[in-house]
């Protein structure tokens, strides 16, 4: 479904008068899925990771942010 709208039209639980009435259950779905992810779970910087901020809508990475994952 991704592939076929395009990248600034695509609204996972719609918009307006048609929203998806279990959108705030899976916003609060994802938070405790976060939430268990960030106790059990320690992120680092790869070192040959690279600052290049990216400024479109929002800043981003220019070249991604490689994460090393470590199991606490």
């Amino acid at each position: 479904v991704t592939k076929a709208a395009k990248e600034q039209l695509y609204f996972p639980f719609g918009w307006g008068a048609r929203m998806c009435i279990g959108m705030n259950f899976g916003m609060l779905e994802a938070k405790l899925i976060f939430a268990q992810i960030v106790q059990h779970f320690w992120f680092e910087l790869s070192p040959s990771y690279t600052h290049a901020p990216l400024l479109t809508l929002i800043m981003r990475p220019q070249y991604g942010a490689q994460i090393i994952v470590h199991k606490l």
